[in-house]
């Protein structure tokens, strides 16, 4: 009767966890289509301003040796921002992240000075984990998500350029792609390029610019701006790339509940029919030796 009983419990356990898996799937479907939603606005300002980049070589006597956008010949300090999330339930989305972030590590910058950078709790824990030094860990980014934090990072990373603390800046996360897919990458976002338009260029002289309160200021600031619709864009990569894969993994779950809840019911059938089969057994053994 034992054995009976345990078999019940598991099947009641696995039914209620079965029903929160399905539950996170629901919330994560919802997220999912909200963070979709927010992705898609948040990719149309960097295409914008990317146009604008054009209108800084038309500034008289502009020369591309600002410390954000001059291309240095070599990059020795890195700084490498390592985006993953706040929460777990979501699969493989965080392992997949920090390996390839110990990959890069290894092999690309392994010759390199790396300030390494962890946003998120779950990076941040396996770092930690694997004893991989990181310069600053930023907990419950998401929780309370603004673009003033966005601003803030964006500014820190700014004066570490111009500074000269750092060479060049890399982020890791996870870029969502059609059909629902999704791709770790690593994209370099200082310093920024500019690509030239030889007409702009040759039309500068056409018009009077009137700069305050220098160039050098007016390319910060907007090299600033473009930095944090940048981070604002990836983040919300990120985001939506979470709620893809919690959504997976809880899917994934649920199926296994069910064939586990299967199983479990064809061997709760057998041994109660073993057990039943034994009870009449003895009854029939106990009524033969009466007689």
């Amino acid at each position: 009767m034992s054995g009976i009983q345990e078999l019940r419990n598991k099947i009641k356990t696995i039914k209620n966890t079965q029903k929160i898996t399905k539950a996170i799937k629901m919330v994560a479907t919802v997220r999912l289509k909200r963070a979709q939603n927010a992705l898609q606005v948040s990719r149309v300002l960097p295409d914008k301003l990317s146009t604008f980049w054009q209108d800084l070589y038309q500034f008289p006597d502009f020369q591309p040796n600002h410390p954000l956008i001059k291309i240095k010949r070599t990059i020795q300090n890195i700084t490498l921002l390592v985006v993953t999330s706040d929460h777990g339930l979501c699969g493989g989305f965080n392992t997949s992240i920090v390996q390839k972030t110990v990959s890069i590590l290894k092999n690309m910058f392994s010759d390199k000075n790396i300030s390494l950078i962890s946003l998120g709790n779950k990076g941040s824990e396996a770092f930690r984990y694997r004893h991989i030094p990181v310069k600053k860990s930023y907990i419950d980014f998401f929780e309370d998500y603004s673009l003033d934090k966005v601003s803030s990072l964006v500014h820190e990373f700014s004066q570490d350029m111009i500074n000269g603390v750092t060479d060049a800046v890399f982020v890791i996360y996870s870029k969502l792609g059609l059909s629902y897919s999704t791709k770790i990458e690593m994209e370099q976002i200082l310093p920024l390029t500019i690509e030239k338009n030889e007409k702009l260029i040759e039309n500068k002289k056409k018009y009077c610019w009137i700069i305050e309160p220098t160039v050098d200021d007016v390319v910060t600031h907007t090299c600033e701006l473009f930095l944090i619709s940048e981070m604002h864009r990836i983040f919300h990569e990120s985001l939506a790339c979470e709620q893809l894969a919690r959504m997976q993994a809880m899917e994934v779950a649920t199926q296994n509940a069910d064939e586990t809840l299967q199983n479990l019911g064809i061997l709760f059938n057998k041994t109660r029919q073993e057990l039943i089969t034994k009870e009449m057994l003895e009854v029939i053994s106990g009524t033969e030796s009466m007689e």
